[in-house]
């Protein structure tokens, strides 16, 4: 566990946050920053904590919010996001082959590539931020989902493949200790910036005093 990474209104307690359930057990157990992972073991955060776990090859998973993920013991390079959402930098390291993201409604398959994966019972989402995933469903379809783009898989459905939508405020949260990944949930600012603004001779600034109208961009 590289970072634990608790809301403000519970970074009092660096002890909680993350618990750890070892292969063949029922019991789970507080896990602290800077504690080994054993394979095939299920982690979980609570809803005021995120968690980077860093893996052997390099891989790094960012856990957010209420999320459960196992690190199964049926490859070297295969884990499951049983729920709740995590942002993946996968490492490409030759002749280990390629890592598989196991999802409640089908499976994403990666080389090297940085990732954000959701997972519910009916459906799960996969959003490609460097490199390509090969999506599969529960119908055996199968799609591969490029750099900006979003792969939708619905229980029971094929795969649909779909320019991504907000793609840097998804992934934004992942940058623990940042001052953007530092607040709250309960009052978060979407985008990656703010327009504030002040009235001459004052010195405090006015939220929502003024809106952008037009913004253009050359690249």
């Amino acid at each position: 566990v590289g970072r634990v990474a608790r809301a403000p209104r519970a970074a009092a307690d660096r002890a909680g946050g993350v618990e750890v359930r070892a292969p063949g057990s029922n019991a789970w157990a507080a896990l602290p920053e800077g504690a080994p992972v054993p394979q095939g073991a299920e982690l979980r955060t609570d809803g005021r904590t995120r968690a980077r776990v860093d893996l052997s090859d390099g891989t790094r998973f960012v856990l957010d919010r209420a999320t459960s993920l196992r690190l199964d013991t049926t490859g070297p390079r295969v884990a499951s996001l049983l729920g709740g959402a995590l942002v993946a930098d996968v490492a490409h390291v030759v002749g280990a082959g390629a890592a598989i993201s196991s999802l409640p409604t089908g499976a994403g398959t990666v080389l090297g590539t940085r990732l954000a994966l959701t997972a519910a019972d009916d459906r799960s989402t996969v959003r490609v931020t460097r490199g390509t995933v090969r999506v599969q469903g529960q119908t055996g379809a199968a799609l591969e989902v490029k750099t900006g783009m979003e792969g939708v898989l619905a229980r029971g459905a094929a795969p649909v493949v779909s320019p991504a939508v907000n793609l840097a405020s998804s992934v934004s949260w992942s940058e623990l200790g940042t001052q953007t990944a530092q607040r709250d949930a309960d009052a978060p600012v979407p985008g990656l910036g703010e327009l504030r603004a002040k009235r001459p001779g004052q010195s405090n600034e006015q939220d929502h005093a003024v809106s952008l109208v037009a913004h253009r961009v050359k690249v």
